[in-house]
This record gives C-alpha cells, sequence and structure tokens, in this order.
C-alpha cells in the first residue's frame, strides 16, 4: 500500500526531495543533458543574531529567467542528501537553495535531537515563515530568480489522515505564469513513502504541477480560500466531523473546542455559542466571516466571557455573515466552520405544512 505523506511539515516553495526522472524532452535530449553544467555556492544570511546557511545550485549554462525552487531538508537538518536534491533539481533547469531551517548549521544524529530542533517549528508556524520568507529573499538576489510564487499552508489528505486531524499539515506553492496564478506541489510530485516502511519512492508525478483548481481542492486545501483559485471553494466531507484548525490552533494549545462539528445549520437571527478551552494566559477571542479569515470583523454587543481556562462568545447570524465563520484568538485564526444558512420563511412553510399532515 502507498501513502503519499509530506517529507517535512515545513515544506513549502520547497522540498525535501525532487523525481528522478526528467521530462519527455529530456530523456530524448542527450545533447541538452551534456550541456548541463551545475554551479554549486554556499550562501548565508542573517536573522537577528543568528546566521543561517545554504546551498545554491543552478546550471549556469542555461540562459534567462527560472523558477525558484527552496529545498526544506527533514527534521535531522540540512546535510548532503538535501544537497544532492537542490543538484538534481538544478539539472532539470531550476535554481534551487537547500534551506538551514535551523541556522548555525545545526544536524541531528539521533529521533531525540532531531524533535528538539523541529519543535518550535510545530509550536509557532510563523517561525517558519519568518525562516522560508529569509532564504527566499536571498535566493531571489540571484538575477536568474525570475518566476512570482507563494508559500500556500494548509491541510493536504494523505493516506495517513483522518477526519480527526483536520488541520494545518502541509504548504505548497501558486506561481504567476502568462499573467494568471497556477497551483503546484513539487513535494508530492517528486514521490511517496512506502506506508509502514518509510521508504521513499522517486517518482515524477505530473499531476501536481500546474494543476486545475478543480482538482487540486480534492487533496489540497488552503488556510486561505483565496488561494483555492476558485469562485466558490467547496466544503470538504472532512468539515461534517470537524472545523478546520490553522496552524495556531497547536500553537496556543486548545484543549477542547465548541461547537465540535464544522458544519453548522443556521438562519438569520440565531446564535452560535463558541467556546474554547487553552491553558494561555492571554484570552481574546472574536470571529470573522468570509473567505478572508481575517477580513470582516464583527465587533457585537456580546463580548468575549472568561472562566477559569474556558473563554466564551456568542456570536449572532446577520445576513452578512456569508458561508464561512472564522474563530480568532490572540489575534489569529485558530478555526474555520462552514455556515449553512436556511431560509426562516421557508423552514416554518415546512414546519407548518408537517403539523397539517
Amino acid at each position: 500500500m502507498k501513502s503519499i505523506i509530506p517529507l517535512f511539515l515545513l515544506t513549502a516553495i520547497c522540498f525535501s526531495s525532487c523525481a528522478d526522472n526528467k521530462t519527455e524532452d529530456q530523456k530524448n535530449s542527450n545533447q541538452d543533458i551534456e550541456q548541463v553544467q551545475v554551479k554549486e555556492e554556499a550562501v548565508s544570511y542573517q536573522i537577528d543574531t543568528t546566521t543561517f546557511g545554504g546551498y545554491v545550485a543552478y546550471d549556469e549554462n542555461k540562459e534567462g529567467k527560472r523558477p525558484v525552487v527552496l529545498v526544506v531538508h527533514e527534521w535531522w537538518g540540512l546535510d548532503d542528501y538535501v544537497r544532492g536534491r537542490a543538484k538534481q533539481l538544478a539539472e532539470m533547469g531550476y535554481l534551487a537553495m537547500a534551506v538551514d531551517m535551523f541556522g548555525s548549521g545545526k544536524t541531528a544524529d539521533n529521533p531525540g535531537d532531531a524533535e528538539k530542533l523541529a519543535t518550535p517549528f510545530y509550536m509557532d508556524p510563523k517561525l517558519a515563515k519568518t525562516r522560508l520568507d529569509a532564504a527566499f529573499a536571498k535566493a531571489k538576489e540571484y538575477t536568474h530568480a525570475g518566476i512570482r510564487s507563494e508559500i500556500i499552508h494548509g491541510y493536504a489528505r494523505t493516506g495517513m489522515s483522518n477526519q480527526h486531524k483536520f488541520r494545518s499539515n502541509h504548504s505548497w506553492n501558486a506561481v504567476m505564469i502568462d499573467s494568471a496564478w497556477h497551483l503546484l506541489d513539487a513535494t508530492w510530485a517528486s514521490g511517496y513513502f512506502m506506508y509502514g516502511s518509510n521508504e521513499f519512492v522517486s517518482h515524477y508525478s505530473s499531476q501536481y504541477f500546474l494543476s486545475d483548481p478543480n482538482d487540486f481542492i480534492n487533496d489540497h486545501y488552503p488556510e486561505d480560500l483565496q488561494w483555492t483559485l476558485l469562485p466558490h471553494p467547496p466544503t470538504l466531507k472532512e468539515f461534517q466531523k470537524s472545523p478546520f484548525k490553522y496552524g495556531a490552533f497547536v500553537k496556543f494549545k486548545i484543549q477542547s473546542y465548541k461547537p465540535a462539528e464544522g458544519i453548522i445549520e443556521v438562519m438569520h437571527g440565531d446564535s452560535i455559542h463558541i467556546e474554547l478551552e487553552t491553558g494561555v494566559k492571554e484570552k481574546k477571542l472574536y470571529v470573522t466571516a468570509g473567505i478572508d479569515s481575517l477580513g470582516q470583523f464583527f465587533d457585537q454587543e456580546n463580548s468575549a466571557k472568561i472562566n477559569g481556562q474556558k473563554i466564551s462568545y456568542t456570536y449572532k447570524v446577520s445576513p452578512a455573515s456569508g458561508e464561512w465563520l472564522n474563530v480568532v484568538y490572540n489575534g489569529e485564526p485558530i478555526l474555520r466552520y462552514k455556515l449553512l444558512l436556511k431560509n426562516r420563511s421557508l423552514a416554518e412553510t415546512t414546519l407548518k405544512f408537517k403539523i397539517n399532515e
């Protein structure tokens, strides 16, 4: 049984491995392959007082702009294996940069040390973004870099996922080509792990390059719904079991939440009681509505109430509520619910019809 698993939670415009398979044009042109001359360079940059080292590879015989790929290591740190994968990408025509996410060249040779190095990223998703942004800024200093791209964080369905793990667990990309945005996941396109053996199988798949948004949404659900590239994002079946959990859900150590299910059937004028339990001392809770998780803020008369480790908020549904409800805690979105708005007059008519029967 095969299961596609993200190699590292922090994978973004980047991936820990790439396909050994070349494109058909590359396979059929030994002359092109012979002309490849990979330039390898060690680079460094600063974030505050910490120095980060990277490895950049590109084909110096190739002319013009090319896509930039950040290669993010597994929790072992930046090692020769990751550098080798970056070099393979350079041979395929990319400008590849292997990133040092831990800083100061830190690596681990056992699971205990690796967990210590990786844990801060699970606790604070913004830490990953800060370090990826710095690495990307360094990569863009190269004159060869030339395609606009965005890092998309969200939920990816894998063979190991279940509906109780409906939360951000992966990252992928959107790239601007010919004045239009396209979606791609370089990690999943590079191969997969064999379930139960942890053996990586390098297998190129064009399915995840410049994919049709209607197909991509089947296993990639972004935190920011605008990056579905769909006018009306669908409701995944996972919502039947729980709301979508943003990356900050883990950061704020949410122990329990209400409502438990992700789909809420309501009518205009109804109230939704939202409750969270967390050990975090600072407690500020409000909700927003719409595709943009921090867009439309509802400052209602009902302020949040704190009782021990629990904080609750009562939200009143209005015509402006829309289809999506986002719970924002201490300034960061943590939960997304799907609202099914019913017409009150139609519901009352249906009820009268049933009574008359």
